[in-house]
């Protein structure tokens, strides 16, 4: 189960797919997927781009692209089972129950 990639519905009835971290007895630990954008994909780890980045921005600026860029979200290329490029947002976690579960993405583990 861990590393499988499941469609979940949030607290606010949304659908979304999730990346499952952690099993426990009764519960999963999922972290929640978005598409991603072109500064996800451009490696924003790299400190030559991330100047690019904040050519220009005053420095207090500079603290929120970081944030955005490198802190919040993985970026995990395309599973298997989904429609594009990806990130995991690190500081979205979701506690579902087992049979809570929606759907798992076909060719990664998941149940689907």
């Amino acid at each position: 189960m861990k590393g499988s990639i499941y469609l979940i519905k949030t607290s606010d009835q949304k659908l979304v797919p999730a990346l499952c971290l952690n099993s426990l007895e009764k519960y999963l630990i999922l972290a929640q997927l978005r598409k991603a954008t072109f500064e996800d994909i451009s490696n924003t780890q790299n400190k030559a781009k991330m100047g690019k980045f904040n050519k220009g921005k005053p420095e207090r600026e500079h603290i929120k692209i970081r944030e955005k860029y490198e802190i919040d979200t993985v970026y995990i290329g395309q599973p298997q089972g989904l429609k594009s490029k990806s990130v995991v947002m690190v500081r979205k976690l979701h506690k579902v129950k087992k049979h809570d579960l929606i759907k798992g993405c076909k060719g990664n583990g998941g149940r689907g």
